[in-house]
């Protein structure tokens, strides 16, 4: 049993830590708000911890974001370092929104866009984010989703698997997530999307329809626009991927073995995943009808906990 002032003396370690890292560089400090979002409960301390995890989401954006791949297409380790800032601003917009849920998606609305071309920030957060916002807000909260969702999406880069979130609290009304849908996959037929833009949409199409939120006619739609939009890349890339784009982790869509398949799914277990496969590789088209790989990185041990949460 832990006493009073055990509790105390952790809080105030806790922010003498903090006043302290107010002399690290950026990297490190990044580092030091990333551990004290997720000391003690989340509770506890809880107005102190909205303000850093707003300190966090604006300082993690000042770490250098470097090209995402080599020429000829595979990683490098700007990679890495892409990654490190990108899960530095999602885990910043995942801890602020367990206490401000709005507040966290006026600030992924701040963060430029991949376009659908590979994962960003906000695709990775927005994962979380949506999940946590329906949580508190219940279906009434999916229009608003959608709402943000369709600006992000203006120029590609629609958060097509997080809306699965959404998409699963409004699976017990069948117009209202038959209109959410539609409204995703018409953004999706009109958009500019990428390879990674054109995956995540066909997971949140895989998840619609294990949960039977929609309709056999929207399901076939839906595929059609795929279909088209995997031809249009291809067509333009003669065969080949476009440089730098990457396909999101779709092997993970299916709902564990027993759970139920209406529930939101935030995605694989990243550290089941990579236990059993260090780095993922997925495969796209070329000419003659081989694949090339391409590697997709999971998501941070600091989101996989969020998700734990949940």
């Amino acid at each position: 049993m832990v006493s009073q002032a055990q509790r105390e003396l952790a809080q105030q370690l806790t922010r003498e830590a903090y006043a302290l890292g107010r002399g690290l560089g950026t990297a490190q400090r990044v580092s030091l708000l990333t551990r004290l979002l997720y000391t003690l409960r989340p509770e506890v301390m809880a107005a102190e911890k909205k303000q850093w995890a707003v300190e966090l989401f604006e300082l993690a954006q000042r770490l250098p974001a470097e090209a995402a791949t080599s020429a000829n297409g595979w990683n490098t380790g700007n990679q890495t370092r892409n990654q490190t800032r990108n899960q530095a601003i999602a885990t910043a917009a995942a801890r602020l929104a367990l206490y401000d849920s709005d507040r966290a998606l006026e600030l992924l609305d701040t963060l430029p866009s991949q376009h659908g071309r590979r994962e960003d920030a906000r695709s990775m957060a927005a994962r979380l984010v949506f999940a946590i916002y329906m949580r508190h807000h219940g279906a009434a909260g999916a229009q608003t989703l959608l709402a943000h969702a369709r600006k992000w999406g203006e120029d590609g880069g629609f958060p097509y698997a997080a809306s699965t979130a959404a998409l699963a609290r409004l699976s017990g009304d069948e117009q209202a997530a038959e209109e959410f849908f539609r409204a995703a996959l018409g953004v999706f037929a009109r958009g500019p999307e990428g390879a990674y833009g054109t995956g995540e949409f066909g997971e949140l199409l895989e998840r619609a329809v294990a949960m039977e939120a929609i309709s056999e006619d929207s399901a076939e739609e839906a595929g059609r626009a795929i279909v088209a939009r995997a031809a249009k890349l291809a067509a333009t890339n003669g065969g080949e991927v476009v440089e730098g784009e990457v396909l999101p982790e779709t092997s993970g869509t299916e709902a564990p073995s027993g759970s139920d398949p209406r529930a939101p799914y935030p995605g694989p277990d990243p550290i089941e995943r990579d236990s059993k496969q260090p780095v993922s590789m997925k495969g796209v088209p070329i000419e003659g009808g081989a694949t090339k790989p391409i590697a997709q990185p999971g998501l941070s041990l600091a989101l996989s906990e969020e998700a734990g949460q949940r």
